[in-house]
């Protein structure tokens, strides 16, 4: 049988709740990100003389890469730990966020757009399972449904305020929408940084003395479980 974390009030020491808070945040930077481009096109089309197929394509780009980042990277994270991959993530978005900012042509940000929504799939299997692993049973629906499906609203009512307050940029303003993306994406990165791994996939890894490091500094109990260690 497994055991969930405890429901009693954590250590003050415990980063459970801080855990949960940092990893539900990039849901902000996915929610700015998928919805950023229905108002940065309003800028493009004239900068770039687009037609109506090449909007269609632009609109997509993100939601085709998210695709595929959700399709490749649910195994990547069983395999390689959830850290790496929420870690790995975001310096993935920080470079193709400030990239897209740059770019020249329709084919560049057609790329650059593709490759966030590949970051922006890759988190979402390893945050939810990150967060599924910490969550105490009796708050699993706020830290599973309703903090990250909150910042996800946050981040898209942020790309329409945003693109308000750049309008006076003039027709490049659609370049710092882009740009700006990779502000919080790095602090998030700069803050995931003192987060341990899962301790339930360290001790699925038979990694025990890591595991139970890592469920001292969260602040939760040690998971039991009948999956026997697999080997890396």
């Amino acid at each position: 049988m497994t055991q969930d974390t405890p429901d009693h009030p954590l250590p003050r020491r415990g980063l459970q709740y801080w855990a949960a808070f940092l990893v539900a945040l990039g849901e902000f930077i996915d929610g700015y990100d998928l919805l950023v481009m229905g108002s940065a096109v309003l800028f493009l089309k004239p900068a770039f003389h687009l037609r109506a197929s090449q909007i269609g394509l632009l609109g997509a780009a993100a939601f085709l890469g998210a695709a595929v980042g959700l399709l490749g990277f649910g195994t990547v994270a069983d395999r390689w730990g959830r850290r790496r991959i929420f870690l790995f993530n975001l310096v993935f978005f920080v470079g193709f966020a400030v990239l897209s900012a740059f770019i020249t042509n329709t084919t560049e940000l057609f790329i650059t757009r593709f490759m966030i929504g590949v970051a922006v799939g890759a988190d979402i299997p390893a945050s939810t399972a990150f967060l599924a692993e910490i969550a105490p049973a009796k708050h699993r629906g706020k830290f599973l449904g309703v903090l990250p499906n909150m910042l996800w609203i946050l981040g898209a009512a942020a790309a329409t305020v945003m693109a308000l307050l750049l309008m006076g940029m003039g027709i490049n303003a659609w370049r710092w929408m882009f740009g700006i993306a990779a502000i919080p994406a790095l602090l998030v990165l700069l803050g995931r940084q003192i987060l341990p791994e899962s301790p339930r996939w360290l001790m699925q890894r038979g990694q025990m003395t890591e595991a139970r490091d890592a469920a001292r500094r969260l602040g939760v109990a040690m998971p039991e479980s009948d999956t026997p260690p697999r080997p890396d």
